[in-house]
Order: structure tokens, then sequence, then C-alpha cells
């Protein structure tokens, strides 16, 4: 009889331990598995990205920027002014870096970096031209009056205030954000402060690996 029960204790203690065996193994492999959702960035990833609609503002060329303009490429929006003296600089050198990490690494995504004025009065398209060619010669400079450019500020929920006594040398207060626009012309992603080159190139591969997936 002793033997008998202690092969039924031997017999369960196995099939514990197979038990406990399994149930990690299918634990481990359930937590190891990717995430469904956004990847981590240095600001948010938005699950659902919304889709802009109508706005019409002009580039440094005094072309139209608009919709269509946004789409069938990924598109960093920058909203500032060139009078800005730390902040702007600051944030265009880091997509400049940015950009030249993406060239090498991303060539066959198109990408495109546009800094938005939100100060038209001293902002004239020659300026902004200037401006902008100084971080790339590829970036595109864009402004427009205070309600086209509400048109879409108000989309993104980016904030900026002009004083209103705009004597000689005024500052603007606005947010310091970047934002990236999907091929489908949607607000896919805002990065926030500190801005560094490579943490942006970093994040924005994550994200269009991400979008592809997706698909």
């Amino acid at each position: 009889m002793s033997t008998r029960k202690n092969a039924t204790v031997f017999l369960k203690v196995i099939l514990s331990l197979t038990a406990l065996s399994l149930g990690l193994w299918f634990g481990l492999n359930i937590d190891s598995k990717p995430s469904a959702g956004p990847p981590r960035a240095n600001g948010a990833v938005f699950e659902s990205p919304r889709k802009l609609t109508e706005f019409t503002l002009l580039d440094h060329h005094r072309r139209s920027f608009d919709l269509p303009r946004l789409t069938n490429h990924w598109s960093f929006l920058y909203f500032g002014y060139t009078h800005c003296p730390d902040i702007c600089p600051t944030t265009l050198a880091a997509l400049s870096l940015a950009k030249r990490a993406l060239t090498q690494d991303l060539p066959q995504t198109p990408i495109q970096f546009v800094f938005i004025s939100v100060d038209p009065d001293r902002d004239t398209h020659e300026q902004l031209g200037n401006y902008v060619a100084f971080f790339d010669p590829t970036m595109i400079g864009v402004t427009g009056k205070p309600d086209n450019l509400e048109s879409l500020t108000r989309q993104v929920g980016v904030s900026y205030n002009l004083p209103r006594d705009r004597a000689a040398g005024y500052t603007v207060d606005h947010a310091d954000v970047i934002l990236i626009v999907s091929p489908e012309a949607a607000f896919a992603a805002v990065l926030t402060p500190p801005h560094d080159g490579i943490r942006i190139a970093d994040d924005f591969r994550r994200v269009v690996a991400w979008h592809e997936s997706k698909d």
C-alpha cells in the first residue's frame, strides 16, 4: 500500500510541476508579445490619428500650402516665429539633425519639415525663406492671416499669443511642440520638449513602423 501511495504522490507532484511549467511558459510568451497599442515616444502617439480638414496658408515661395500638401508623405510641423530668441532656433536645429539621420536611415520614406510662423506681421515670405534655409535648404516656411492660421492651430491644439502692444522687439508666446502628420493628412503624434534630434528620429521610426504594421 505504501508503495502505491508513494507512486500516487509522485504522480501528483509531476503533474503539478508540469502544469506550473506550462503556466509559466504561456505567461512568458503572452507577456513577450508586442503590444497592439501605439509605441512610446517623447510625447504622445495617437492610437486613432485624426484626419485634418481644409485650411489655406502660403509657403515662403508664395505658393498655397493646404491640406493636399500634407498628403502622400510624412510631415513634421512646428509653430513659431523668426524673431524667436531661443526656443525656435533650438528646435529647428534639432529637426535639422533629425532630418539628416532619417534621410540616411529611411531614404524611401518621403518626409517634409514645415515651420509655420504665427507672426505674419513681421515674417514676410522673404524673411521666412531666409530663416528656414539657415537650418535646412529643403525646410518649408509657411504663414498666413490670423484666421487662416487658426483654422489649422485649432485642429491640432497648438496655442500662441500675440501681444496687444506690439512694440519693437516684441515676443510671442507659443507652444514648443513638434507635430507629426501621417501621409493620410492625419494628426498622428505630438513630441514634447526638450527636443533632441536623435530622439526625434528614434520616435519617428517607431511611429512609422507602427503605422505600417496596421496597414
